[in-house]
């Protein structure tokens, strides 16, 4: 893990993991953690449970995980402890509560910040001995960063070291795992991009400007109308359909109208946003095979973008977003 030198913290895990892998050290390892990563997702606020030397901290942000470690040398005992080294907490949420593609970092002074603050790690068992060739877990509880506030969206985490020694050696080596979390609840995040991007928008694609009068629209085969849009967090299940005005059902898919998995779009990034062109074609599927023509009548767009840990057979789980009322000829 990298430093931040502005903090004086590591760079938070959601923004780390590019660079080299030593492969020799990995294969040459005597020793294997699983899991690797700690995906901590939401960090409910309660009372800990588990383990009463944390009753005092009352109630907090807080997630139990178990590790399991292997020693894999089949003569030597390994010896182990753990420490906690605290990450840079990142939100995409500014103070005045708009929304940025950049995101800020907390806490910017540590000196002004206490220790307690940040993000801690508990174990009951943080000494173990393992035999050789023997495995055994680890349980740690891991609590969330005190003093954010939930509608900023802030994502947490740290490094979970353990310094390993088998008997007979004097060095000793270190192994990392990583851990990271939302303070709060993850499923209630919008997905599509802020309304100050002008995103979900119907545009003309010859001109390029927005449809703002959508009464007076008539739309045929003739693709020179399109719907953009953009995601400011990636999004398992993205559907773009054509609604009946008259009874509010989905007519079918439009083109382009399933994705199982799309990513996060920004003004800045290679991929600016979303384009599906508005025709009288849709799909009755979700494969994007069954075609055919709407008949002449009132309709509007609907977008459908599934949250973070979603369920995609639950309404409540998308963010929706409709387009006003056009006709199709």
């Amino acid at each position: 893990p990298i430093t931040d030198p502005a903090t004086g913290l590591k760079t938070t895990p959601f923004m780390s993991g590019a660079g080299l892998v030593n492969i020799y050290d990995a294969i040459k390892s005597r020793v294997q953690f699983d899991p690797p990563v700690l995906s901590l997702n939401d960090s409910k606020i309660s009372h800990i449970q588990g383990y009463s030397k944390l009753e005092s901290l009352g109630s907090v942000r807080w997630a139990a995980r178990t590790i399991s470690i292997h020693n894999t040398d089949s003569k030597k005992s390994l010896h182990l402890s753990l420490s906690n080294a605290a990450a840079n907490s990142l939100s995409m949420i500014l103070a005045n509560g708009s929304f940025s593609y950049t995101p800020r970092t907390w806490p910017a002074d540590t000196s002004s910040v206490s220790e307690d603050t940040l993000p801690q790690v508990y174990s009951p068992n943080a000494e173990k001995s393992i035999g050789p060739g023997k495995s055994c877990s680890v349980t740690v509880f891991i609590v969330a960063p005190k003093g954010l506030k939930d509608l900023e969206s802030w994502y947490y985490g740290g490094f979970i070291n353990f310094t390993l020694q088998w008997d007979g050696e004097k060095t000793t080596s270190t192994q990392v795992v990583s851990y990271g979390g939302y303070n709060g609840d993850s499923t209630i995040q919008d997905v599509l991009s802020p309304p100050s991007d002008g995103l979900p928008a119907l545009v003309d694609t010859v001109t390029g400007e927005p449809v703002n009068d959508l009464s007076t629209l008539v739309i045929d085969n003739n693709a020179t109308k399109a719907i953009l849009f953009g995601l400011s967090i990636p999004s398992r299940l993205v559907e773009i359909m054509l609604v009946d005005a008259a009874t509010d059902k989905s007519a079918g898919y439009m083109v382009q109208g399933y994705n199982e998995y799309l990513a996060r779009t920004c003004p800045e990034c290679s991929v600016p946003y979303v384009g599906v062109p508005l025709t009288k074609t849709v799909f009755t599927d979700s494969k994007l095979t069954n075609v055919t023509q709407v008949p002449a009548g009132k309709y509007h767009v609907r977008i459908r973008a599934l949250r973070p840990f979603g369920d995609t057979s639950v309404d409540s789980d998308y963010q929706v977003w409709n387009s006003g009322d056009f006709t199709i000829a």
